[in-house]
């Protein structure tokens, strides 16, 4: 991908909020925003499963987060 280009970036969280219906708003704010020319990519989020999520630091499933956030400057960065 070209550094001029603008790339749609799912990413359907509920970490960090700790709010298991998070990624439904995510789904929906895509299914809002005009699509325009721009892929779209949805990472990989963690579902939430646990009754009670772990809080790491002050921030639920912030390890995940971290996760998601390297997932995407891998995959999704141009050099």
């Amino acid at each position: 991908m070209s550094s001029n280009q603008t790339l749609r970036l799912l990413m359907p969280q509920w970490q960090g909020g700790n709010h298991h219906a998070y990624p439904l708003c995510a789904r929906l704010l895509e299914w809002l925003a005009p699509k325009g020319n721009s892929p779209t990519v949805e990472v990989p989020v963690k579902p939430c499963e646990a009754p009670s999520p772990l809080r790491e630091n002050g921030i639920v499933e912030q390890n995940a987060l971290l996760a998601q956030l390297q997932e995407c400057e891998k995959n999704y960065t141009t050099p």
